[in-house]
């Protein structure tokens, strides 16, 4: 058990989401409850970290504080120095965030009704969630926009929506409906800041393979 300041400790349920290239970082997201309401007490999903060094922790603000907004940590670079999420608010609405130990939590608000489980490249510098990307470039865009501005061309595709992203951030992987009705995956490579362009399309569902490791789809 990894205590909660306050609001007790976090319950048995526990799941990992990524590790460092290394494997000395792993981060994942784990149930906490916050009051000891009878017979239901408030749970939330909060994001964890655990280090070789110093075991398993949660995520806190850069002041030590700790977030209760339910969310959950999806990916971490290879450093393990820069994890991403999602957040619920309490409005509903979901944000994506970038964290580090020095800074805490950066947020990004979301356009979108689901942002999926945000994926990060090795910098921490292009983040994908799902409908939309962000960079210090760019801030938060559609993935449509993204793909469109660079120069791909996907007339016809419908439900574009990404699952991964490459280390150094340069490639994309996603899914999508293409113009026949298909269920279809694509591959998207970045040769430079602007300028995408499509490399391959594979039949079916897309698993995600990553530099540092493998994912299912």
């Amino acid at each position: 058990d990894v205590p909660l300041p306050g609001f007790g400790r976090i319950n048995a349920i526990r799941q990992a989401s990524a590790a460092s290239f290394n494997g000395s970082v792993i981060v994942g997201t784990a149930s906490v409850q916050i009051d000891t309401q009878v017979p239901l007490p408030t749970v939330r999903s909060v994001p964890w970290m655990w280090t070789a060094a110093g075991g398993t922790r949660l995520l806190t603000n850069a002041d030590g504080s700790t977030n209760l907004n339910a969310a959950l940590a999806s990916d971490v670079t290879s450093s393990g120095s820069i994890v991403v999420g999602a957040e619920f608010t309490n409005t509903a609405a979901l944000r994506i965030f970038r964290w580090t130990q020095a800074g805490g939590y950066q947020y990004f608000s979301s356009s979108q009704s689901e942002i999926g489980e945000p994926k990060v490249s090795d910098d921490g510098n292009a983040i994908i969630a799902l409908r939309e990307f962000w960079s210090p470039q760019t801030g938060v865009i559609s993935l449509t926009q993204l793909l469109t501005q660079a120069g791909c061309n996907f007339t016809g595709w419908t439900n574009l929506s990404a699952i991964d992203i490459s280390g150094d951030g340069l490639t994309i992987a996603g899914n999508g409906t293409n113009p026949l009705g298909q269920a279809q995956g694509w591959v998207a490579t970045v040769p430079g800041p602007g300028v995408v362009g499509v490399i391959g399309v594979a039949g079916g569902l897309l698993a995600a393979r990553r530099r540092r490791g493998v994912r299912a789809g």
